[in-house]
């Protein structure tokens, strides 16, 4: 018969560590082993025994210790109390018969795990899945949701005597995906959420910060719960530090764990050990827990940020110049106070043999004052690495970091878009899969996705929402792939569903090139080719929002992917169907504009099919202006005078540096362009010349380096004035490189406008080889003499 306990049987220090043990691996013992003087019968008992799925561990004379692997639902458990019990929490049940029962109510409620600390409690239910799929938890909600009152009187009773305390109902799962109601429910009855990934997470994060893993659990649970018990006054002094409001302040390192964070990349994976911070290193902080117990201290300050306003109060007292000395009131939030510099010095403490109730030790904090995410970046880069900026990828993940109930509308945007490339990366269910590569990833063939891609894909299109400028601030508009209101986890989830749609038709519909990935043929499981279904999806449902009234932020994730389907379907087989060259054309486009050119491609070939009734107002104008005459021509145009310009660059490049040799390759080329064209040439054995390898994106780079500048242009404005700035003097040039990579489809027509961009790049070009001295035959002659130029096959 199960034991009913009130809360009060709760158990701590040695019963606590007793269950542990017990609880602690993957087997469950035999609690009645065969036991008999007799050695036959208890060989007897023992087959039997064995029979039932036991194991025999170890055979005694009169006895045998047996054993079998844990039952899934109770390895779950176990798994979950000894995640708890490794963060410290110093109060919880002993076994899994634990009731919750009242003097009122003869129906006593089983719960799987309670885990208290001075300021919080946790009750948790567990549940699995055999088998990978779907699995409705209603019941446990419900069940939270009927006892929850029931408890927190008792909890007030029992336990903490009318004291306050935060109390949390989480519900842990293995094996299955939540149906997406569920999640609803919970969100809205404040029920949390431990999955498979999240218990991976904090089961690695333990390993690294031990007792330290249960004030980021706290953080996430517990975000913006106002907990009075963790405000703490200080004296400070408010200052100003770069511009920027800061306070400096002496504190308990205990005090600020319970209220710091560390900047996680993810929220949901094991990946989140990687941001924008080093990931910490458990034999540093074991150095600097041994440094702190041997009365070691830190005369440098950890740099922090509190990532609220809200709660931070400064009574002044007194001033000196630019700087007030006053009282702090440190706010009692769970991770409202980011470390930006310092992680170890304060997480050793974690490690140091210390008592927390009578360590007397102090730290010295300078913490900001509500920066933004990007001032973090910042601050951090300038301590660490004095680097003039962050990379895209490792500041796109850093704003994962930041939660998704943001103040600033940029923050939240930016965040929601990152969220749903991390959501893609670990539902099983996407094509990304396992496929999506993280900043601090080591090289992985298997991780060809770019999370900055998947995240900047989504937010340049406004596809889940954007931030626009309202007055001084900024105001967060819905997007065809929300749910038309600013509930961030709702927008996540649903974006989610339709892009793992979207994908999976794209998939589906090109099976061979998507296994290809990025090898060669391959394209639409790279980069580029999700760039091109965001970028494309986003015009359709413009569209369609306007001719047809469909609204998409109303309508539910399927029905927007089925609506869809069709045109990513026709964008599919029209690529298929123009080959391999077709598909290296569309791959070889890369960057915003070529995105936009993938794009309005497969936009003209939607719009000159009837089937599925396309005509959006810019496109069909461009289909009406298309030159056919003109592109035959402007293909002839744009490689003779490609080749003549890459001639008269070199000239002029010798003529200005009038230097023996080869001085001019070095002196007027940009490293980065030799080291281009020197890999190139490696790459071809040798067999070509470096300037062989000079296209027009490289031509641009020459021109506008500062020792050349000048003398271009001089040359390119010698008989027509293009202004003086380089945008204005390289227009013509700019223009056309992006019309050069779309007449590498055969299939493309321009339209009179590019023809005509074509007609004045081939004017400057005749201009600046005029201007070198080069008559009608010397200018024919340039063209021959680019004829060797290798470059010149793409142009």
């Amino acid at each position: 018969m199960a034991i009913r306990y009130s809360l009060s049987g709760l158990v701590e220090k040695e019963a606590l560590d007793n269950a542990a043990r017990r609880r602690a691996g993957r087997k469950e013992y035999h609690p009645n082993p065969p036991t008999h003087i007799d050695e036959e019968i208890l060989k007897k008992l023992t087959q039997h025994e064995v029979a039932q799925g036991w194991h025999v561990e170890k055979q005694y004379k009169r006895r045998t210790r047996m054993f079998r692997a844990k039952a899934s639902d109770v390895q779950l458990e176990d798994d979950v109390w000894m995640l708890f019990y490794r963060m410290q929490f110093t109060c919880m049940n002993s076994d899994r018969h634990f009731f919750i029962n009242d003097i009122h109510d003869e129906k006593d409620r089983q719960v799987d795990i309670v885990a208290k600390d001075d300021e919080t409690i946790y009750f948790i239910e567990c549940t699995h899945k055999a088998s990978p799929g779907r699995k409705s938890v209603t019941h446990i909600i419900q069940k939270f949701v009927t006892i929850r009152n029931r408890i927190r009187s008792q909890v007030q009773k029992d336990l903490v005597d009318g004291k306050s305390i935060q109390i949390k109902f989480l519900i842990a799962t293995r094996g299955f995906e939540w149906p997406a109601p569920d999640i609803e429910r919970a969100r809205a009855e404040g029920i949390g959420i431990l999955r498979d990934e999240d218990i991976e997470y904090f089961e690695e994060l333990v390993k690294l910060l031990r007792g330290g893993a249960r004030y980021q659990l706290n953080a996430r649970y517990f975000a913006n719960k106002k907990t009075p018990m963790l405000e703490n006054k200080v004296f400070a002094s408010r200052i100003r530090v770069g511009g920027r409001a800061a306070y400096h302040f002496m504190a308990s390192p205990f005090d600020i764990l319970k209220i710091s964070s560390i900047s996680h990349r993810a929220r949901t994976s094991t990946n989140d050990l990687k941001s924008y911070q080093r990931m910490v290193n458990s034999k540093r902080l074991e150095d600097i827990g041994k440094f702190i117990s041997d009365n070691g201290s830190f005369p440098t300050n950890i740099v922090c940020n509190f990532r609220t306003k809200k709660h931070v109060r400064f009574e002044p007292i007194e001033k000196h110049g630019d700087v007030e000395y006053g009282k702090l009131t440190l706010p009692g939030l769970y991770g409202c106070l980011m470390i930006i510099d310092g992680q170890h010095r304060l997480y050793g403490y974690t490690y140091a043999d210390t008592d927390y109730g009578n360590d007397k030790s102090a730290v010295s904090i300078l913490a900001y004052d509500g920066l933004s995410i990007e001032e973090e970046i910042e601050i951090f880069v300038d301590i660490n690495t004095k680097q003039k900026r962050v990379s895209p990828s490792l500041a796109a993940e850093i704003r994962a970091s930041i939660g998704l109930d943001q103040d600033d509308a940029r923050d939240k945007v930016s965040a929601i878009c990152t969220h749903v490339g991390q959501r893609l990366e670990l539902d099983p269910r996407s094509p990304f899969h396992g496929s999506i590569k993280s900043e601090m990833d080591k090289k992985n063939p298997d991780r060809i996705i770019t999370l900055v891609n998947v995240a900047e894909g989504l937010r340049k299109h406004n596809l889940i929402a954007s931030a626009t400028k309202n007055g001084d601030d900024y105001q967060f508009v819905c997007g065809p792939l929300s749910v038309g209101k600013d509930d961030a986890e709702a927008n996540v989830a649903k974006a989610t569903e339709v892009m793992i749609g979207l994908l999976n038709t794209a998939r589906t519909a090109a099976p061979d090139n998507w296994a290809k990935r990025d090898a060669d043929g391959g394209f639409w499981f790279t980069n580029t080719g999700y760039r091109t279904i965001v970028r494309l999806a986003s015009s359709v449902l413009q569209y369609l929002a306007t001719s047809r009234g469909f609204d998409a932020k109303n309508e539910p994730a399927q029905r927007i992917v089925s609506t869809l389907a069709p045109f990513i379907r026709f964008a599919v087989a029209y690529v298929e169907s123009g080959g391999r060259e077709r598909t290296s054309s569309f791959r070889s486009r890369s960057g915003a504009g070529g995105i936009d050119q993938n794009s309005r491609l497969l936009e003209i070939a939607l719009c000159e099919q009837s089937a599925l009734d396309y005509k959006p107002q810019l496109i069909v104008d461009f289909i009406n202006e298309r030159d056919h005459e003109g592109t035959t021509e402007a293909r002839s145009k744009i490689a003779k005078y490609t080749k003549t310009l890459l001639v008269v660059v070199k000239r002029n490049l010798e003529s200005l540096y009038q230097a023996h040799d080869e001085e001019w390759w070095f002196q007027g080329v940009p490293p980065e362009v030799q080291s281009h064209c020197n890999e190139a040439v490696t790459k071809d054995k040798g067999m070509s010349d470096r300037w062989d390898h000079v296209g027009l994106e490289q031509i641009v780079e020459i021109i506008e380096k500062s020792g050349n500048w000048r003398s271009f242009k001089q040359l390119m404005n010698a008989k027509t004035n293009r202004g003086s700035r380089k945008d204005q003097v390289l227009a013509e040039i700019k223009t056309i490189i992006p019309i050069r990579d779309d007449l590498k489809d055969q299939d493309v027509t321009l339209s009179k406008t590019q023809v005509s961009q074509i007609e004045d790049f081939a004017v400057l070009v005749a201009e600046m080889a005029s201007e070198l001295g080069f008559n009608d035959n010397a200018f024919e002659e340039a063209a021959a003499e680019g004829d060797s130029i290798q470059a010149t096959a793409s142009y």
